[in-house]
């Protein structure tokens, strides 16, 4: 049977006895209404996992022992950076979601010109402690033992000039090239434009900053699931499954 997983942001170590956090152990006691001497995995997002086992609990509260220590090592060879444009709350959070499970690396939200979603100030960090959550539970569901990692929003032309990757690609659905016909790399880092697409400005600078334009196929994807699908075929064609 597989066991369920959950991610405790603290220094873990085998013998040590561990209050969970109020949301873990929330999701414990009324959702799985697990029991002393139940047994689960608990991992920090550095590496590894440890297996638990519960030994007191209330209404609020769950204590436990971490036991072994397990290596195991889930992420991908191939380090991802998905730079996505800023989609409405729903078509983010499935993004952010299924990447998180497909093993990209690194998210950096783009502030564009055609972005459907315009926020003041004071509300992305908000808006960036519900994505980081929405990552933390696709990263326990997945298995992954570290923490994909979300930088703050950032707008195109600061993006386009500041990442750093071997290959470098925006996504157009008229690209001429395809995502096959790439060389093998160990870093990639994937532009994915608004619902509303780039603008010219945004391609001129995509340009000037060596990005290549890439097509994914002849049927235009939606914005939520462009980057997914270049993903999956970057992964496909460059990491040993």
């Amino acid at each position: 049977m597989r066991l369920t997983r959950i991610y405790q942001p603290q220094a873990l170590n085998t013998g040590q006895i561990v209050s969970l956090t109020k949301e873990a152990a929330g999701h414990l006691i009324r959702v799985l209404r697990l029991q002393v001497g139940d047994e689960f995995i608990v991992f920090n997002g550095k590496a590894g996992e440890f297996r638990a086992i519960i030994i007191e609990l209330n209404k609020s509260m769950v204590k436990v022992k971490l036991g072994k220590f397990d290596a195991v090592n889930r992420e991908s060879s191939l380090q991802i950076t998905l730079a996505q444009a800023v989609l409405r709350s729903d078509k983010m959070d499935y993004m952010l979601q299924k990447a998180v499970e497909l093993g990209v690396t690194r998210f950096i939200p783009l502030l564009t010109a055609h972005s459907s979603l315009k926020l003041a100030p004071e509300r992305w960090q908000k808006r960036s402690l519900h994505w980081q959550g929405v990552m933390l539970a696709a990263c326990e569901q997945s298995g992954r033992t570290r923490l994909p990692k979300l930088e703050n929003p950032m707008t195109f032309d600061v993006a386009t000039t500041s990442i750093k990757a071997d290959q470098r690609i925006i996504l157009q659905p008229c690209a001429k090239q395809t995502i096959n016909s790439l060389a093998q790399c160990q870093s990639v880092v994937l532009l994915v434009g608004p619902e509303g697409g780039w603008s010219e400005n945004e391609l001129k600078c995509a340009r000037v900053a060596d990005y290549s334009p890439i097509q994914v196929g002849p049927r235009v994807l939606r914005a939520e699931t462009a980057g997914l699908a270049a993903g999956s075929i970057v992964h496909s064609l460059y990491v040993d499954l």
